[in-house]
């Protein structure tokens, strides 16, 4: 008997590449059927979806895009491109251009970011923004919170303001007040 999930599969690519909308209809609705069916499954199961994601994650870089990089490297150009050129004031700043900065693809850094220092990329330079501005609020007292984020890489307040808060546990005007002892 062939399976169900093999007839879907076969009524997709066939219709996709014979572009037969029925086929592709059909392939479509049994496809909805199968996660339905999973849905229904997972809600009585509840520790075979952990397990599932678990093995979703454990096998996420199987096969790693850093295998023969020297990742200690590749942590002390960051650092260098990211404290000495302070890549993160730039509000544009893209993933695949720090990695050509770091000469990697944007694959192996984002690797690279999620593996080893477990975090994304907006994260990793939120982290740089973030203490860069924790100076600055002690450094220059009068200088506005927006004028702030904008120096060091946001584009908004609001975005600074909640950065700051998932970084730290408190506002920018809370840290500077509890800095300053006022």
């Amino acid at each position: 008997m062939i399976p169900f999930r093999l007839i879907a599969t076969l009524l997709l690519i066939y219709g996709h590449y014979t572009l037969n909308l029925p086929s592709l209809k059909i392939g479509a609705v049994m496809v909805s059927l199968i996660l339905i069916q999973l849905y229904i499954y997972s809600l009585g199961n509840p520790e075979s979806l952990a397990l599932f994601i678990q093995e979703v994650r454990k096998n996420r870089y199987e096969r790693s895009l850093l295998i023969g990089l020297d990742t200690d490297a590749i942590q002390k150009k960051l650092n260098e491109f990211m404290e000495q050129h302070k890549l993160y004031k730039r509000e544009d700043l893209t993933l695949k251009e720090l990695a050509e900065s770091v000469s990697l693809s944007s694959h192996q850094l984002s690797e690279f970011l999620n593996e080893k220092k477990k975090m994304n990329f907006p994260s990793f330079i939120n982290q740089y923004r973030i203490s860069e501005a924790q100076k600055i609020l002690i450094e220059k007292p009068r200088q506005t919170v927006l004028a702030i984020a904008f120096e060091v890489g946001f584009n908004s307040k609001s975005s600074f303001n909640q950065a700051f808060l998932r970084f730290t546990g408190i506002t920018p005007k809370e840290y500077r007040r509890k800095v300053s002892g006022l």
